[in-house]
């Protein structure tokens, strides 16, 4: 209402008014001031808020904030109503009872029309209004102080409710047209890298005016242009020929587009099916290792291409196979080192590498990388069998080194289940489910001598009480007493000749070490005998294995702290290391 308004407002009540009120008391001004101090106070509230919302984008995010603040500004407007309701009806005659009614009556109605959404309540306060001006226009204008609070929130809230449903952007005028609304400068910036991504066979043509305009609009939220829609507005601004077709964006990079867009999805599933299981598997799931979009718009003609093409481009290889050629001393652990890969990856790729691995053998060390990797997860059911325990019993009227079994073990089984994650069909990651024993492993009971042997055995003995030499040939190269610190004897060998087990025995240690000892293995012998076998460049056992007496267990090489081919040969009696040469003696016998 303008200041006009007021003031011809104001003249119109005083010219109706008694004669009694064209003299107010003092206690009456004070209260009209009041009103009209209340008045401002709402007005500038209301400026307020509409020069904030107009200005301060930020606002947007505080809506709630917003509709809570102005939930307690309408209670409290709600009150002041009421009270100018009552004096209303007090100066035109009105019992108090009769208003108490119309006020429950209003409040009544303003829920039902509230629940029929924002339009449906302005219309019944609406015709609330008209209703009060037909019934009363003279005592309405008089009392215009008293209603002015009501239209002052009503103006209010009908204002929050429009901007709480609109919000800021940006109107972008590129090439002199008008493409429409964005959220912000960001989603131009996306749309253009996206528009130049798909222009990879020729070279962007630019429109005359390719500098941007940006202006500030209120908008509703469903204006806004998404970046696909964007790009396909600057695509059409460009000056490349254009066709609708569906393009092919993996982790955002454009492969290109073909026409149809059902024979695109239908080639993506294609590459999975290859990897999928012939049976039905409902624990499977097969989906791309990057993220893979197809996205129908405009593009350039020439970045259209054939399906067939396409095949071509999402399984060409983006990494080459790397191959690596053993060499005299290598061992798995050995190659993983030189190509700088985990053990796991090298065992992975080559899951016979710890049983075979000859000089010259060919060893994958990299395998080579589709432009769409599929990864399979599924669950795995196998029966894998368990080691059985040994339990020694000790016999003190045979001498250490004697063995006898008395009951044989047995391997149990069980049923083990996994989720098991492949990428081109190797595994690389398995996580155990469930493990299921269906046959408990039998214990294997071995009686083994207790009684020290003689500190001199006659060389070339073999009975079964006796220690073997450890090789098949060869010469001492160091002694026990080589040098200080020694704590065995070298038999120097070719490298891979095999290494014998000097008796018989658990095996309780194999190391797969780069230093020191290096592929070595431990035996024990029952009574506190054990025999050591260090510097080997293939290990043919495993812990808890039991071995024979010249059962073949290594063979010879120079791995670890070794300046050349031997091996480290230990024989140690209740922790302390024994001189070999008292047992087996210090020449081949055989």
């Amino acid at each position: 209402m303008s200041e006009q308004e007021n003031t011809s407002a104001a003249d119109l009540t005083a010219a109706t008014a008694s004669p009694a009120a064209a003299s107010p008391s003092p206690k009456q001004n004070r209260k009209r001031a009041g009103t009209g101090v209340r008045v401002a106070l709402i007005r500038l509230c209301t400026y307020c808020g509409l020069l904030l919302i107009r200005r301060l984008r930020w606002l947007r995010r505080r809506v709630v904030g917003l509709l809570a603040l102005c939930a307690g500004l309408l209670a409290a407007v709600g009150d002041r109503i009421g009270r100018s309701l009552k004096m209303f009806a007090v100066q035109n005659g009105i019992s108090l009872e009769t208003t108490a009614q119309l006020i429950a009556g209003l409040r009544e109605g303003s829920a039902k029309a509230r629940s029929g959404g924002v339009g449906s309540w302005l219309k019944y306060w609406g015709g609330v209004i008209l209703t009060f001006a037909a019934k009363g226009g003279s005592r309405l204008v008089r009392s215009a102080n008293y209603l002015a609070p009501v239209t002052a929130a009503l103006v209010f809230f009908v204002v929050v409710q429009v901007a709480t449903h609109m919000q800021f952007g940006l109107r972008v005028v590129y090439n002199g047209e008008e493409l429409g609304c964005i959220a912000d400068e960001s989603v131009f910036s996306n749309a253009e890298k996206q528009m130049l991504g798909r222009i990879v066979f020729e070279d962007y043509i630019k429109p005359d005016n390719a500098v941007p305009e940006f202006t500030i609009a209120m908008l509703n939220r469903e204006n806004l242009l998404s970046e696909d829609e964007l790009t396909d507005a600057l695509i059409k601004a460009s000056g490349n020929e254009l066709t609708e077709a569906t393009g092919l964006y993996v982790n955002d990079k454009f492969f290109g587009a073909v026409e149809d867009r059902t024979r695109l999805l239908a080639l993506l599933d294609g590459i999975k099916d290859q990897y999928r299981s012939e049976e039905y598997d409902p624990t499977e799931t097969v989906e791309f290792v990057k993220e893979v979009e197809a996205r129908d718009g405009l593009y350039p003609v020439t970045s259209v291409i054939s399906i067939s093409e396409m095949g071509e481009v999402v399984t060409r290889e983006e990494q080459e196979q790397r191959i690596y050629t053993a060499v005299q001393g290598d061992a798995p652990i050995i190659i993983a080192q030189k190509n700088g890969i985990p053990y796991s990856q090298l065992k992975a790729l080559n899951p016979d590498i710890e049983q075979s691995l000859l000089v010259g053998q060919e060893v994958l060390v990299s395998k080579a990388v589709p432009a769409l990797e599929v990864k399979v997860v599924r669950e795995v059911v196998e029966e894998v069998e368990t080691n059985f325990k040994i339990e020694q019993i000790q016999d003190a009227s045979q001498y250490q080194g004697y063995v006898k079994i008395t009951q044989q073990g047995e391997k149990g089984l069980n049923r083990v289940t996994s989720r098991v994650s492949y990428i081109d069909g190797i595994e690389v990651e398995r996580e155990e489910i469930s493990n299921e024993v269906l046959v408990e492993p039998i214990t294997e009971k071995v009686v083994v001598g207790g009684k020290r042997p003689l500190d001199q055995i006659p060389s070339g003995g073999t009975s079964s009480g006796n220690f073997i030499w450890p090789a098949a040939g060869g010469y001492v190269s160091c002694g026990f007493y080589g040098y200080w610190g020694h704590t065995g004897m070298d038999i120097a060998c070719d490298a891979g000749t095999p290494v014998y087990a000097a008796a018989s025995g658990t095996v309780t240690k194999v190391a797969y070490n780069t230093t020191g000892y290096g592929y070595h293995i431990l035996i024990n012998h029952g009574g506190g005998v054990e025999t050591l076998y260090a510097h080997n460049s293939k290990l043919y056992v495993k812990v808890g294995e039991w071995v024979e007496q010249g059962q073949l267990i290594a063979a010879v090489g120079r791995t670890g702290r070794a300046t050349g081919n031997h091996v480290h040969f230990e024989i140690r009696v209740n922790g302390k290391y024994m001189n070999p040469a008292n047992y087996i003696g210090t020449v081949c016998p055989y």
